[in-house]
């Protein structure tokens, strides 16, 4: 992280907090917490639709800004993000008005005697579940794990090794100031014991949130993570916010994005702007670290498309999405510093390296989910204009995603679901591409068993259309106990060509195991002294 980051992010909390500096106490008329705030945004991606019989019948998993509902801490999230549906169906939401604070007393009497008439003040709730109904509130949630890595074939390259361990880790701190106001804070570690670069620290989150009931809106202030998309194999639509390249090759692991973002919901839609002031390069595997490219990338040595900003070069993104009856559909613009880069021959010494390029670029770009019964339709496609492409030169192209997801409920008359998985990836670019996935087919299968471990295994294989290339992977999870998770995860590569980005990697098939530790807490009142 470069010096400018580090300052940036020491300074956003502290200029947050002067914007919305206000007295940790609710003010009249405001909403109760518990319904005009809901959780924060998640970055998985959407499983299968509910069975038939449930509550939520053809409800299905919606696409666009993905959410978690959380509620059991007691600890009020923030409110729906820009394209939760339920902001998006008619207008439609459910309304629960409270009296200041939240926790109306008595109604006065009629019984004559002044005394007896007058209005008494509510007792205090202290069960650490709901909160209190004092302010600030405080809330603690987490994991801690250890990872270990294995190479069976040995590897390609000078300085790799068949095997690695580390330590990852994240905590997110949530600060209840107000009704409308919270503050929010997720800093990640991860240590490794092969490769240096895979070593880091981010800040995932830390941001301040603002929510007003008239008109209705959300602001958001600092570093957040926002997910777009509804597609398994690739994430097209997904531009706000950088890969972590040293976490995984799926692009599911994000680095925190600076931003001020404004959310508009209305019966006709929610509309959400985003002002993004500084560009976080793309992490790459180093010299001892496996997946990489066969000569290492040097990302301090990037360059940008406006040699005068870099990093600070302002970026923009509009989106408005809306659910029309079962379709959920959703529409941006973006233009500012592609999350993708180029990349070109380069010296560190006498080393050859490659040096990433971050072009200027606008895109357009659409996502919709069709849910209907045990049916999930998506479609992802953009329009990206002014990007280089692998043999560097400008080229504006088109790229499709689209596919389906059909659940079978209950199988073998047990509570296990089982989804199978289809997608076709297309780029305009083709063998100019700079992904490996211009001219595809991803077929997959997801079990859920629906057990009190909530145990899920996911598995796909992704074939080239023009040659025997292809990648397999299986992802499984089960909990132990209350608060342990083991996760396996498994990558193949098969018959590369040495014209494609997977040959410098086709000897680092991956078998992970992920032990993990979770943990939550959440109490009223002061931060020293917390409630039992």
């Amino acid at each position: 992280m470069t010096g400018g980051m580090i300052r940036l992010m020491g300074a956003l909390p502290a200029a947050a907090f002067l914007t919305f500096a206000a007295p940790a106490v609710a003010d009249d008329g405001l909403p109760d917490p518990m319904a005009l705030l809901a959780q924060k945004p998640d970055t998985k991606m959407p499983g299968p639709p509910p069975p038939p019989d449930t509550d939520s019948k053809n409800a299905g998993t919606k696409g666009g800004d993905k959410t978690s509902n959380k509620t059991g801490d007691g600890m009020p999230g923030p409110p729906p993000p820009a394209d939760d549906p339920s902001l998006n169906s008619g207008g439609k939401t459910t309304k629960k008005e409270a009296p200041p604070g939240g926790m109306p007393g008595p109604a006065p009497g009629k019984s004559g005697d002044p005394s007896l008439d007058q209005k008494k003040p509510s007792p205090r709730k202290t069960d650490p579940a709901r909160g209190g109904s004092g302010f600030p509130k405080h809330k603690i949630t987490g994991s801690i794990g250890a990872e270990i890595r294995a190479f069976p074939l040995m590897p390609i390259h000078a300085g790799q090794k068949p095997q690695s361990a580390g330590l990852f880790g994240e905590i997110e701190y949530s600060l209840q100031l107000r009704n409308n106001l919270r503050f929010t804070v997720k800093p990640f570690f991860r240590w490794d014991a092969s490769d240096q670069e895979r070593t880091h620290f981010d800040l995932r989150e830390a941001y301040l949130l603002k929510v007003w009931k008239k008109p209705r809106l959300e602001l958001r202030f600092g570093v957040d993570k926002v997910f777009w998309g509804v597609t398994e194999s690739v994430h097209l639509v997904d531009i706000i916010n950088q890969d972590d390249g040293v976490e995984n090759v799926d692009g599911e692991d994000k680095l925190g994005q600076p931003m001020l973002a404004l959310t508009v919901p209305r019966k006709w839609g929610a509309v959400s702007f985003y002002f993004l002031p500084y560009f976080r390069p793309r992490t790459f595997p180093g010299r001892g670290g496996r997946l990489r490219s066969a000569l290492r990338v040097e990302p301090d040595t990037a360059v940008f498309g406006d040699s005068r900003l870099r990093h600070w070069h302002p970026d923009f993104a509009i989106r408005y999405s809306h659910t029309i009856k079962a379709v959920d559909v959703g529409l941006h613009y973006f233009r500012g510093t592609s999350r993708d880069p180029v990349f070109r021959l380069g010296f560190n010494g006498r080393e050859p390296v490659l040096v990433p390029v971050y072009e200027q670029i606008d895109q357009v770009g659409v996502d919709a989910q069709f849910t209907k019964g045990p049916w999930l339709v998506k479609l992802e496609s953009i329009v990206r204009l002014r990007q280089k492409n692998a043999v560097f030169r400008e080229e504006d192209y088109v790229a499709v995603a689209g596919g389906f997801e059909y659940t079978f409920f209950r199988i073998f008359k047990t509570n296990a679901d089982l989804g199978l998985l289809g997608e076709y990836l297309y780029d305009s670019r083709q063998r100019r591409a700079g992904t490996p996935f211009a001219n595809d087919i991803f077929a997959g299968v997801r079990l859920a068993l629906n057990n009190p471990q909530d145990t899920q295994v996911l598995a796909g294989a992704i074939q080239d259309l023009r040659s025997p290339e292809r990648s397999f992977f299986v992802e499984a999870s089960t909990r132990i106990g209350t608060n342990w998770k083991l996760t396996v995860e498994a990558r193949l590569f098969t018959q590369t060509r040495p014209t494609s980005s997977l040959f410098s990697v086709r000897r680092d098939n991956l078998f992970m195991v992920e032990m993990t530790y979770n943990f939550s807490r959440a109490w009223a009142g002061s931060l020293l002294k917390r409630k039992q």
